[in-house]
């Protein structure tokens, strides 16, 4: 049996800023709105600001773990959920739709995802939602008095039967987008790794928040000084204004600066003549260093306990699957154009590099051979090289990695490129979110960036059976970052040896990989 549910909350917390954990901490923390539905059965809306209680039928699925509970971001609702129910759901019967959308190289919004696999109107997420959620869920406040106040459902019949039309309608999105895609539900590991995640997110890790608020105090006192000095050296009210540094360096150096961004201020520095402007210059890229903004979302997560929780996104990354942190052409990327490269320069250092590398580049051309025949002739194929699968489902190029798990390319296409360097040819190309726009559009992809694809998914999954191991032996897993795992143990505890035995040892699925792990005991986490 599957529980479809969604939920609607009220806390003075910032849910974006604090997450889920410490917002149901809040003093004015309430569910107010429960939809849900079993199966393709009839939704049901309990309406908790008039007293409606929870249904039985509800309580007893809720409690069941052979009962699937699904829900879009589902961590948030079984957090809000447990609390308000003062009853523990087993974390097994847990699914996340949001996770299923990522894994088909989908937007992870409900209505992002809904708008991209092109759902009815009366199937998809009501846009109206937003306004009503700031309005019932969110408190204001006035200039004379910052007490956060909150709007009575019942002052606004008319806006709060929309509102819960709205939370049925997201059940309805959820249960259809979910037909949509369950064929390609997650696996017996892969969910085991997800609730792995959700271990690690539900115990967070600890903060020293005395060290913080000092870090931060400090700084403070660092950034008055350095603004003292600025003001004195310039005259400049606001060391901080563009539009004023922008006046006194032309006054000053007579020079007409159009930005002050970080990738030109090395530029305008290197034009400085007098030792006012530079000196003028480097104290306001000190001021620009000085920042305590990593300590800030440290405190204002901090839950009662001490902990920072729910810090990682589970398939966060798209394509590859990595996990992401919350809150808390190749060349260029790495600054070719900015050392004095021109384009043909930058070609020739490539050319030398596949030169150097030549099983690497046979790989790119063998994975992207693969993925084109099995775009153009729609039938599986493996690569030549890796022995790297492929297949195409409804639209949608799967990637199958040594592991078994599969990667996405959501409605690929073979077809004339429209890029500076593709443009008349014919390239591969998926829907994806471009990474500085954000924006959901076409991206084109070939042999270099699916072996990219490839070699981070096939990291990540390594990274999952270690946690998947060390959590079965019983470790207290608070945090990761990269290929590093960070556990509580007692002083007279299991020993670092302990963990790297079994971070070393090689997956089944690739009994020869060579595989070492290595650590350190500390009081606090550092750079090793």
């Amino acid at each position: 049996m599957r529980l479809t549910l969604d939920t609607e909350t009220k806390s003075s917390a910032d849910l974006a800023r604090c997450g889920a954990h410490k917002y149901v901490e809040d003093k004015d923390f309430a569910v107010m709105l429960l939809a849900y539905g079993f199966d393709d059965k009839p939704l049901k809306l309990i309406d908790l600001t008039v007293g409606e209680p929870i249904p039985y039928e509800f309580r007893e699925a809720y409690a069941d773990p052979h009962v699937e509970k699904w829900a879009h971001n589902s961590a948030f609702d079984r957090i809000v959920l447990d609390k308000w129910l003062r009853l523990t759901s087993p974390l097994e019967s847990w699914w996340d739709d949001m996770v299923l959308c990522a894994m088909c190289g989908l937007p992870m919004g409900l209505g992002a995802a809904g708008a991209a696999l092109g759902v009815p109107e009366d199937k998809a997420k009501d846009r109206e939602g937003k306004a009503l959620i700031r309005w019932f869920c969110q408190p204001y406040r006035t200039k004379k008095d910052p007490t956060p106040r909150w709007r009575d459902p019942k002052d606004y019949p008319e806006k709060w039967e929309k509102f819960k039309a709205y939370c049925l309608q997201d059940v309805e999105a959820e249960r259809y987008q979910h037909k949509l895609l369950e064929r390609w539900r997650p696996d017996e590991v892969e969910h085991r790794g997800w609730l792995v995640d959700q271990k690690i997110n539900d115990r967070g890790v600890r903060i020293d928040v005395t060290l913080a608020r000092s870090a931060m105090r400090i700084d403070e006192e660092h950034k008055a000084d350095l603004t003292e000095q600025a003001v004195a050296l310039t005259g400049i009210e606001n060391p901080n204004s563009v539009a004023q540094v922008k006046s006194w360096l032309a006054e000053q150096e007579g020079i007409e600066v159009p930005s002050l961004n970080k990738k030109v201020v090395a530029d305008v520095v290197a034009q400085l003549e007098t030792d006012k402007a530079k000196d003028f210059m480097a104290i306001r890229t000190e001021l620009a260093k000085s920042s305590t903004k990593k300590y800030a979302a440290m405190v204002e997560s901090v839950c009662k306990d001490d902990h920072a929780k729910g810090c990682f996104q589970h398939y966060g990354a798209g394509r590859t699957g990595r996990w992401a942190g919350r809150r808390m052409g190749a060349m260029k990327a790495f600054g070719a154009d900015k050392m004095g490269m021109s384009d043909e320069d930058i070609v020739r250092a490539v050319d030398l590099w596949r030169g150097a590398h030549p099983n690497v580049v046979k790989l790119w051309k063998a994975l992207e051979r693969a993925a084109i025949r099995c775009v153009v002739h729609g039938t599986p194929q493996m690569s030549t090289i890796g022995n790297i699968g492929f297949s195409l489902e409804k639209g949608i190029l799967w990637m199958t990695l040594p592991s078994g798990r599969r990667i996405s390319y959501f409605g690929i296409r073979y077809a004339q490129g429209t890029g500076k360097y593709t443009k008349g040819k014919k390239v591969l190309s998926y829907m994806g979110q471009d990474q500085q726009t954000k924006k959901w559009v076409r991206l084109e992809t070939y042999g270099p960036k699916m072996t990219e694809n490839l070699v981070q998914a096939t990291a990540r999954d390594c990274l999952r059976d270690a946690l998947i191991a060390l959590d079965d032996a019983g470790y207290a897993i608070c945090a990761h970052i990269h290929d590093e795992v960070i556990i509580t143990e007692p002083v007279d505890g299991r020993t670092v040896d302990d963990v790297a035995a079994i971070m070393g040892k090689p997956p089944a699925w690739a009994a020869d990989l060579p595989l070492r792990g290595d650590g350190y005991e500390t009081e606090f986490y550092k750079k090793d």
